[in-house]
């Protein structure tokens, strides 16, 4: 899900939900999916290379 269809799910601007995903829920975005930004060193290289397997 984006941060444009969150922003029109609920009627909201785009940087009020870009900042209420990034500052209040520590979340950003990992190959086009928010994740929440405190993985471990193990999660953070599954999820690179599940992403490489992509490209």
């Amino acid at each position: 899900m984006s941060i444009r269809m969150i922003a029109e799910t609920v009627n909201a601007d785009k940087e009020t939900v870009r900042k209420i995903l990034h500052d209040e829920l520590n979340m950003k975005k990992v190959c086009a999916k928010l994740v929440p930004k405190n993985l471990t060193p193990d999660q953070k290289l599954v999820r690179q290379q599940i992403c490489s397997d992509f490209l």
